[in-house]
């Protein structure tokens, strides 16, 4: 029981992650010239269906383990969600520098690629 507790907090955790990229990316496009589209939502939708759908697949291998006779060795949920909350904190940092030009250094911008021109002010 105390692992699916911890199970739990780390999927949390990534699923706050998920929250804050679609949050800033909303508003994202409503400071951008683009706007709301809802082609790119319903994209985004669906890209934090699938994070959520490995979430719980990595938790199901996780237990299915004790009753079907073979192991993984490793633990699967603090991998699939670490890596989920890697690519969720470079997206919302690619938010973050299109909300907020003054707020993000224009060394970060160049790290993650960003160009000045792709910066909306």
């Amino acid at each position: 029981m105390e692992i699916l507790k911890h199970e739990m907090i780390i999927v949390g955790i990534a699923l706050a992650f998920n929250g804050l990229d679609f949050i800033t990316g909303i508003v994202k496009a409503l400071k951008s010239e683009e706007k709301l589209n809802s082609t790119k939502m319903r994209d985004g939708f669906f890209k934090k269906c699938g994070f959520i759908f490995t979430y719980v697949l990595a938790m199901m291998l996780n237990h299915s383990k004790d009753y079907f006779g073979f192991s993984l060795p490793v633990d699967l949920v603090p991998i699939v969600c670490g890596w989920a909350v890697m690519t969720e904190v470079i997206s919302i940092i690619e938010n973050i520098c299109q909300i907020n030009t003054d707020f993000v250094p224009s060394v970060l911008k160049k790290l993650i690629g960003l160009k000045d021109e792709e910066v909306t002010e």
